[in-house]
């Protein structure tokens, strides 16, 4: 299991591009991806339950990815975080 741990950096937070972008890369691996952010946990396999969140900038989020290719996964989601 991988944790990674960010704070949105991004003045417009978390918006539609940077929303897809992440759920397009978790989709590209094995692994299974949870956010947890705003006392909510959602899997992360849908953009509108990560728009539904209203993350702005400043707000943290912890997502965790367990899988077969974790590491990968974890590496490639962590570029992707605004």
């Amino acid at each position: 299991m991988r944790l990674i741990n960010h704070v949105i950096m991004d003045p417009l937070g978390m918006h539609a591009r940077p929303a897809a972008l992440m759920i397009k890369t978790a989709f590209s691996f094995k692994s299974e991806f949870s956010l947890n952010a705003k006392g909510r946990t959602i899997p992360l396999n849908s953009i509108l339950a990560l728009m539904t969140l209203e993350l702005k900038q400043g707000d943290r989020m912890k997502v965790t990815v367990e899988g077969p290719d974790e590491v990968q996964a974890a590496k490639a989601l962590r570029a992707t975080m605004p």
